[in-house]
């Protein structure tokens, strides 16, 4: 029987391929949205799952805890866990996860590696309100999306010795999308303007080395040679 590590390890794997089949279909105007909703599922998950497997595979390490108010309106001292709507036990979500891993459990990671999950939860948050028109934005959501991909693949290996590259996994050229080029005279609305403004923001802000195995984006790369060396250097 799987570990409860390897269970959820295993959900993070099917949604980051859920996310690469999504974004790679040759026809849907819904690519980057559903790509940032899958991926941040992905890698919560994996955070979850990096988490368990440091300490013991005990669940109590993501379950998420409050304070419960007592009669007299004063929050209590204990510690209960908190239940959602289905009076479920919630659990962690994927930045108090992170936060964990490092703060807590002493786990390194590459601090460029928290930026581009905060770009890809800050795409998966604004899904609903930008229409997904203009070519530029379309352009960074695939290098960021392919750095995403980049670093869950470095991260994969090197916590859980797993090998992925039996999987065709990266992102198709932006080139190859069809008709994504016939937007380029559509005006971009204020939100899109407001998130394409973040992006190239934060991407000026980052000291991205395309040297490192780890990557905001994949602007300044090439993306299949790189991914291509993950691959290879995952079966070697």
């Amino acid at each position: 029987m799987k570990s409860r590590a390897r269970q959820i390890l295993d959900k993070s794997i099917d949604a980051i391929i859920a996310a690469i089949e999504v974004y790679n279909k040759p026809s849907f105007s819904y690519r980057e949205e559903a790509f940032s909703i899958l991926a941040v599922n992905a890698w919560e998950l994996l955070l979850k799952t990096r988490i368990l497997q440091l300490d013991e595979n005990r669940i109590s390490a993501i379950i998420e805890y409050e304070r419960r108010k007592k009669a007299d309106g004063k929050l209590s001292d204990k510690l209960y866990r908190k239940k959602n709507r289905a009076k479920n036990h919630s659990s962690i979500g994927l930045f108090k996860a992170y936060s964990k891993l490092v703060n807590e459990y002493g786990d390194s990671i590459e601090s460029i590696v928290l930026k581009n999950l905060e770009i890809i939860t800050e795409i998966r948050n604004n899904a609903i309100h930008f229409l997904n028109k203009d070519f530029e934005l379309k352009k960074k959501v695939h290098e960021i999306g392919t750095a995403n991909l980049k670093n869950y693949l470095h991260l994969v290996r090197q916590w859980f010795g797993v090998n992925l590259s039996q999987y065709q996994l990266f992102l198709m050229p932006v080139a190859f999308l069809q008709n994504i080029r016939s937007a380029k005279g559509v005006n971009i609305n204020n939100a899109e303007r407001n998130l394409l403004s973040y992006v190239n923001y934060i991407e000026k802000s980052v000291n991205d080395d395309v040297s490192n195995d780890f990557n905001f984006s994949t602007a300044a790369l090439n993306v299949y040679r790189d991914i291509a060396s993950e691959r290879v250097k995952g079966s070697s």
